[in-house]
């Protein structure tokens, strides 16, 4: 049995895994609100400063960074992995560190 490949298609996949590979890393900035919490982060009590967080909003990517602010204060941290809910679809779980 073989397989034929369309040139084209072989190309645009190839096109599309260097743009990945070009798109900056993010930074998201969250603030959080007592009224309407968009997000909770809790420690993970075996792993001193890595943390797991539950948000809603915009997709985020592994190696991307979250800044947390409070009080004045800004806490930065990596995500080190990623988990998404299919409802509500704009749903996440991540596993984070401290930088």
């Amino acid at each position: 049995m073989s397989v034929a490949l369309n040139s084209k298609q072989k190309s645009s996949s190839l096109q599309n895994f260097i743009l990945k590979l070009r798109t900056p890393l993010r930074t998201f900035h969250h603030q959080p609100d007592d009224i309407n919490p968009q997000f909770i982060i809790n420690s993970i009590e075996d792993r001193p400063g890595f943390y797991h967080m539950t948000a809603q909003g915009p997709r985020v990517k592994l190696g991307e960074s979250i800044e947390i602010e409070q009080s004045g204060q800004y806490q930065t941290y990596q995500i080190d992995d990623v988990e998404y809910y299919s409802e509500p679809s704009d749903m996440w779980m991540a596993m984070l560190h401290s930088i």
